[in-house]
């Protein structure tokens, strides 16, 4: 990635080095959004 006046470079690699916390984090928003339904 190169800043719009071409003087800063950003090189990423793609990792998420606190992939575990952040999986907990979005799958308690999921359960609070997307409820599931009681099996009838």
């Amino acid at each position: 990635m190169l800043s719009a006046g071409g003087r800063f470079v950003l090189a990423l690699n793609g990792e998420i080095y606190n992939a575990a916390e952040i999986r907990s984090e979005i799958a308690a928003m999921a359960a609070h959004l997307f409820p599931r339904a009681s099996p009838a």
